[in-house]
Order: structure tokens, then C-alpha cells, then sequence
């Protein structure tokens, strides 16, 4: 986050004088912070009608400190007028200025001051402040280094110095210098040991970088040494959140809210924030509506609960109610944050994209530009998909299968497809035979949620070694997305059965017509259905219906059960593969997952189903299938898993025939 350093306040009047004039009392009202107080002393004497340059200097300078800057600039102008160029003037109404964020000016005034007299070290203080509010950070470094040069160690350059280089550190960051930033940021936790605002500061650019642990150590330390500060219970409420642990994130937000008991002030409103989206993030949604409820009856949090709305409508995928209620921000940089937000999630990016190009117009330095765009860029990748696998059934037939998958760039309109797959049979050890399919083809986004492709290719075979076919196969596909989690796809292809050596003998091929539809709702239930009808080139035909019902218990690592039902129908009884005229299958499953999880590098997954098929008339039989993966996950982008599958579920195989098989599969996205 963007810290903000307070102004240094020089305070230059004549000892003596004060003395004399027993101003001693105003004096310390003014060092001990009590500007009310002060401005009713030294206000005093003014309308006494005081000509002394120190009384209206000290009025000048309560009446600033006592917020009300500009009379303070009017004071110290009028003075000017008295005193034309007097030093100590020309600083203090420099000062009022930067009270006033008039940066511009107040760096222009300090300037010439340091002109004047290079040793003046408020001079080259408040220039290094000045220039540290225009986040011309570079040049305040050096200023303030000068400063430091003429008074070493004096605490206001001390810690002007650490906002500057915080500062620089963000500016670094929010420019993608993440290494740049890390080095200040560890530089300064060497010279400022222990410091609340640069360990937090630290600690929030290691969870942008996902070096998660290195952040907790950090965390760790800020809870060792500051257990009962606000901000470190949020940063620590933060971190879980980002590794998707909500109900530790949710109970570190409480405790970051008990740590903070003032109200409606800036903290206290990011702390409600941040506790009401991490309910919405565990789908608390009636806990969260009945806060935003709460927050919308006090003027000072309205904004905050229109925002936490829009938040909780779009958790919900209501975007009809997300565009009734950003109408408001129209024009404004929330409004395309929230738009670039509701593209994302609903399977547009290339819209949330213009929306962000927006953004940047409008703030270069945007601190949701630099989240939402590093969330924006796990959209566009190429995907480069390897699986090896060895089957083995009680039927004599093993197989060794090679498939590489390649799509190019997703960024573009158009992507190509690339598909090879090499499936070597053995029968009894004597039969051989292969098959390579060989596809190539190219998707178009004729919309953002309408995609259309087309892959040609050839499917080669031959028999112990010999060759003995050549043929054309292809794929022609369309998907229409709805929502990230609610699409339709249906598809035409040519593919060969090449399940064992004498399917890949025979060279039995079907024309094969596919819908797939796919629906998640919000209650975590959901549903898949893929339906296909095939005809073949032995004049057979087959229809095929497979329906999956289910329930996400948790999403991360995923926790799903459900009830898969399939129906398959063959018009003619073949002994060559396996073709009921009536096949009914349906089974309960459940499955665990967390290869998705952002913080895991050993990742697992584990499915298993249990149920019953009836084939023809025969009485129905037990089925069972489940799968083991393991493997390793560099970061977020790749990773590698070994695989062992077992399924005796005759829809896959030859009647009552088990397969066993093993493997290795690979995911890489550059």
C-alpha cells in the first residue's frame, strides 16, 4: 500500500525574544502539540494589535497546525509583504504549502531557498519532502541524504528518509521492478531494525511475489514484537487469504478489528472491508448482507457498503444487479475496476483487458492496475499438455500411449492447435500393432464467449511394424461460455478405435456428433452432461448419454461428490468391441483434489465410484473404478504428476475385462 509521510515542521523563532516577552507559555502549547491552545495565546496578542514578527510568526504557524492551512499561507503572505524575503518566513510559508498539498509550489519556493544557503537544513529537508510528495523519489533521496549530512542522526530527517525510500519502494513495485523494491526494502529493514511500517511493507510485497513462507516469517515477527496492532492482524488476515485459508483469514480479521477500537476511520473501514469480502470468499453471504446492511444506516460507511454490495453480487454472478449499481461510479476509475472485475469473472478477459488499459490511462500508478493485471495475465498462456501411460487388462492387451497437446498464445483471435498421439498395442506377445493420429488445426474467437475450431490430420497404423493405413480423420468444434462456470460445446469428429491390436486391424472408425454442457451454481451444486450419437464404418451405430450430478464441499483443495449415470446403445451386437444393444451404468463418486491450490507444491489427487451396470438382460453387475495422482508443482504455471488408474466397468473394455494402468502427465502453461 502507499504510505504517507507527515511534514516535517521547522520551527525557527528568536530564544531571546520569547524570553523577554514571556511567550514561553504559547511556546510550549506549540511543541506539546496543543495548537487550540496555541492559536488562543498567540491570537491574543494579535488583536492586541502586535506588530512582533514572532507573535504572528507563532499564530501563523498554530493557526496551520490547527487545520486551517490556507489562513495560515495568508498570514505568513501578509508577513512576506512586511519582511520581503526574510529566510525564516519564506520557509515557514513554504510549510503551509505542503499543509495544503500544494507540492508543486512549495518544491519551486524550497528550491531557491536552498539556492540561497545549502546548509539551511530545513531548507533541504522540506525540499526532500516536497519532492517526496511529487514521488519524485530519487531526487529526495538525495536531498534528504544532504540533510542528513548536515545534522547526522536527527530524528524528522530520519524518518523522512524511511517514507522516502517506502515510497520509492511502492513506485518500484507498482512498475513491475519487484526486485528493485525487495532490495530498498531490505536495505531499509537493516537500518531501521524492527520498524512496524517497513516490515509490513516488506511483507506485502513477499506475498506479491507468492514467496508465502518468507512472508510468514516476517508476519511472525511483527506478531512477536507488535501482538497488538491492528495492521499486523490484518496483513496476517491478508496472507491466509491469499492462500485461500478463509477461516483463518477470517479469524485473524477479527482479531485485527479487536485490536482496533476507534471507528469510521480510515483503518477501521479497510479492516470491515476486508473482513466482509472474506465471509463473501466463504459464501457467508447472509453474514455479509446483514454487515452491509448494517453499514448502509451510517452516513460515514455508505460508500463502503455500495462497494461491499457490488462485491457480494458479483461472488454471486449477479451481473444484472453488478451494472445497477456501479451506475453511479460511471465514469470514474471504480466503475471500470468493478467492469474489468465482472469481465474476468465472467469468462471475458479480453474485455476486463480494455477496461484495464482505462484504468491505466487515468492513474499510470493504479494500485488495482498492478493486482488485477497480474491476475489478468494468468489468462493468456501457451499450453503445452504431455501424458505418457501404460494399460494392461486381463484380456492379454497392453499399451503404451504418447499424446503431446500444444495450443498456442489464448491472447490472440486466433490460436493454433497442435495434436499427436502415438498407442502401441501388444497381444499374447505376438500380435503388434500402432496407431498415430496427427491433428492440426486452428481456433477462432469469433466473440468473447463464442469460439469456433477446426483440426485436420491423419490416423496412421500398421501391424507388426508394416504399414497398413493412412486415412484422414479431423475435428470440428463450437463453445459458447455463459459465465466461468457455465458453458455448451458440441463437436464432429473421425476417430479410429485403437483400443487393442485387432480394433487397430480392422480399422473400425466412427463419425461422431458430441454436445457437452456444463453448469455450476452457487450453492456448490452443479451438473455435466455430454451426449453423443456415432456412426461406423462397419455400417453399426451408437448412442451415448453420460450425466454427472454434483457437490462441491470445499474448492480448495476441492472436495466434490456426486452421482454419474450413463446410458449407451449399439443398433448391431459386435464381438470385435464392446456394443450392447442396452447398457445402464450408475455410480456414486468422490473426489479430492488440490492441484490448484496456489500455495502447494506436492499436489495430489484422489477419485473413487462405486456403483452397478445391467448390460442387455443380464443381471446387473458391481462396478468400481478410482484414480491416484501425485506429483509437483513448481509454481503456477506447470507441473508434473504420476498417475495410477483402475476401472473393470465394461463400457471401457471388453465384458467383465478389468484395465490397470499407470503413467505419467505433465501441464505447462509459457
Amino acid at each position: 500500500m502507499l504510505l504517507r509521510f507527515s511534514i516535517f515542521f521547522t520551527f525557527l523563532i528568536f530564544c531571546a525574544t520569547l524570553i523577554s516577552q514571556d511567550y514561553s507559555e504559547g511556546f510550549s502549547y506549540l511543541e506539546s502539540g496543543a495548537f487550540d491552545k496555541a492559536e488562543q495565546f498567540f491570537q491574543s496578542y494579535v488583536h492586541e494589535g502586535s506588530k512582533d514578527k514572532t507573535v504572528n510568526l507563532c499564530y501563523g504557524r498554530a493557526v496551520g497546525l490547527n487545520g486551517n492551512a490556507q489562513k495560515a499561507e495568508e498570514i505568513f503572505l501578509s508577513m512576506l509583504d512586511q519582511y520581503p524575503g526574510d529566510y525564516e518566513l519564506q520557509l515557514n510559508y513554504a510549510e503551509s504549502l505542503m499543509w495544503q498539498s500544494k507540492y508543486q509550489e512549495a518544491a519551486k519556493l524550497y528550491r531557491k531557498l536552498v539556492s540561497r544557503d545549502e546548509s539551511s537544513f530545513p531548507a533541504t529537508l522540506g525540499y526532500a519532502n516536497a519532492q517526496s510528495s511529487l514521488k519524485n523519489y530519487d531526487e529526495a533521496e538525495v536531498l534528504v541524504n544532504q540533510a542528513l549530512e548536515l545534522i547526522p542522526n536527527n530524528d524528522n530527517a530520519l524518518v523522512s528518509k524511511k517514507y522516502i525510500l517506502l515510497g520509492k519502494a511502492e513506485r518500484l513495485k507498482l512498475s513491475h521492478r519487484e526486485e528493485e523494491a525487495l532490495d530498498v526494502l531490505n536495505s531499509l529493514s537493516t537500518e531501521y531494525p524492527r520498524d512496524l511500517d517497513i516490515l509490513i511493507s516488506l511483507s506485502y510485497l513477499l506475498l506479491d511475489e507468492e514467496s508465502y513462507g518468507q512472508a510468514k516469517d516476517q508476519i511472525d515477527t511483527l506478531l512477536r514484537y507488535y501482538p497488538k496492532e491492528s495492521r499486523v492482524h490484518q496483513l496476517n488476515s491478508n496472507r491466509s487469504l491469499r492462500i485461500l485459508k478463509y477461516r483463518e483469514a477470517l479469524r485473524y480479521s477479527e482479531e485485527a478489528l479487536d485490536h482496533h477500537p476507534q471507528r469510521n476511520d480510515a483503518l477501521h473501514l479497510a479492516l470491515i472491508d476486508q473482513h466482509v469480502n472474506t465471509l463473501i470468499a466463504l459464501k457467508e453471504y447472509r453474514r455479509s448482507q446483514t454487515m452491509i446492511d448494517s453499514l448502509a444506516l451510517s452516513a460515514p460507511t455508505q460508500d463502503l457498503a455500495n462497494r461491499l454490495a457490488i462485491n457480494l453480487a458479483l461472488a454471486k454472478s449477479n451481473y444484472a444487479e453488478v451494472e445497477r449499481s456501479i451506475e453511479q461510479y460511471s465514469g470514474e476509475e471504480y466503475f471500470h475496476q468493478i467492469s474489468a472485475r465482472s469481465a474476468l469473472q465472467n469468462a471475458n478477459p479480453w474485455e476486463a483487458e480494455v477496461q484495464l488499459d482505462t484504468i491505466a490511462m487515468i492513474d499510470p500508478e493504479s494500485v488495482f492496475y498492478y493486482y488485477f493485471q497480474k491476475e489478468l495475465n494468468k489468462s493468456w498462456y501457451n499450453n503445452l499438455k504431455l501424458e505418457y501411460l501404460n494399460l494392461e487388462d486381463n484380456g492379454d492387451n497392453s499399451v503404451h500411449q504418447y499424446t503431446i497437446d500444444y495450443t498456442s498464445h489464448n491472447q490472440n483471435r486466433w490460436q493454433v492447435l497442435l495434436n499427436y498421439r502415438l498407442r502401441l498395442a501388444e497381444q499374447s506377445e505376438v500380435l503388434e500393432a500402432g496407431m498415430q493420429n496427427i491433428l492440426a488445426g486452428l481456433r477462432l474467437r469469433l466473440l468473447w464467449d463464442l469460439d469456433i475450431e477446426a483440426s485436420v490430420g491423419y490416423a496412421l497404423a500398421d501391424r507388426n511394424n508394416i504399414a497398413q493405413l493412412s486415412a484422414a480423420i479431423y475435428k470440428l468444434g463450437m463453445k459458447k461460455r455463459f459465465s466461468e462456470r457455465h458453458n455448451i460445446a458440441a463437436s464432429v469428429l473421425r476417430n479410429y478405435y485403437d483400443y487393442n491390436v485387432n480394433l487397430i486391424n480392422n480399422e473400425v472408425y466412427e463419425d461422431r456428433i458430441g454436445v457437452e454442457y456444463f453448469r455450476k451454481f452457487i450453492n456448490r451444486f452443479g451438473v455435466y452432461t455430454n451426449g453423443a450419437f456415432s456412426l461406423l464404418s462397419d455400417d453399426n451405430t451408437s448412442t451415448n448419454l453420460f450425466v454427472s450430478v454434483f457437490r462441491d464441499f470445499a474448492e480448495l483443495p476441492l472436495i466434490q461428490s456426486g452421482v454419474n449415470l450413463q446410458w449407451l446403445s449399439y443398433t448391431n451386437r459386435e464381438m470385435l468391441y464392446f456394443s450392447p444393444s442396452r447398457y445402464t451404468g450408475v455410480e456414486v463418486f468422490a473426489k479430492f483434489d488440490n492441484r490448484y491450490h496456489p500455495a502447494k507444491k506436492w499436489i495430489y489427487s484422489a477419485t473413487g465410484a462405486i456403483g452397478i451396470q445391467t448390460i442387455e438382460n443380464l443381471s446387473s453387475q458391481s462396478i468400481q473404478r478410482y484414480e491416484l495422482e501425485i506429483g509437483y508443482k513448481p509454481n503456477a504455471r506447470s507441473w508434473l504428476m504420476a498417475f495410477y488408474r483402475f476401472n473393470n466397468a465394461s463400457s471401457a473394455t471388453v465384458a467383465g475385462f478389468q484395465a490397470r494402468s499407470i503413467g505419467l502427465k505433465g501441464d505447462l502453461r509459457f
